[in-house]
């Protein structure tokens, strides 16, 4: 599971209530596409990372 968090302001505020959602979607569009690439690299390489995972001392 991954868990994804962020927040951010913008300055100047007097111009916050214009430049707010643009910067929102202009973020929220870059992060789907790197969680996108994020995904199909693992994808592409589930065998390496299982054997990885399976590789490390357990967390018991």
């Amino acid at each position: 599971m991954l868990l994804y968090t962020y927040s951010f302001e913008v300055f100047p505020r007097m111009l916050a209530p214009l430049l707010q959602p643009i910067v929102q979607q202009v973020f929220d569009r870059q992060t789907r596409r790197r969680f996108a690439h994020l995904r199909d690299f693992l994808a592409g390489h589930a065998a390496e990372v299982e054997a990885w995972r399976s590789a490390q001392p357990s967390k018991v």
